[in-house]
């Protein structure tokens, strides 16, 4: 499985106040085990399937893309730190919500 570090989400919508199944959600980081790039480099996945969920047997968070999954590392300190100051709160037990 690829292991996506330093990563960001990325919320896409066509407009400001478009409705929540309208977002397309991405993400951004350095992968590692991807087979088509060499670790460390940056990436973006394809659309985001649905919340994360914790993988007892990888003992991380996993997100789901159509063509394959991403255990999550940690997000980027600057990711984090944009988020609070906008008041969003980051919960590291459900690092990307439905």
């Amino acid at each position: 499985m690829v292991r996506l570090e330093d990563w960001i989400l990325i919320v896409v919508a066509d407009s400001i106040d478009a409705p929540p199944e309208e977002e397309v959600r991405l993400l951004f980081g350095s992968a590692y085990g991807h087979p088509n790039f060499p670790d460390g480099e940056s990436v973006r996945t394809s659309p985001i399937a649905g919340p994360s969920f914790f993988s007892e047997k990888d003992d991380c968070h996993v997100v789901a893309t159509a063509s394959r999954q991403y255990a999550l590392g940690q997000p980027c300190k600057a990711h984090l730190a944009n988020l609070a100051e906008h008041g969003i709160t980051y919960d590291p037990a459900q690092p990307i919500r439905g």
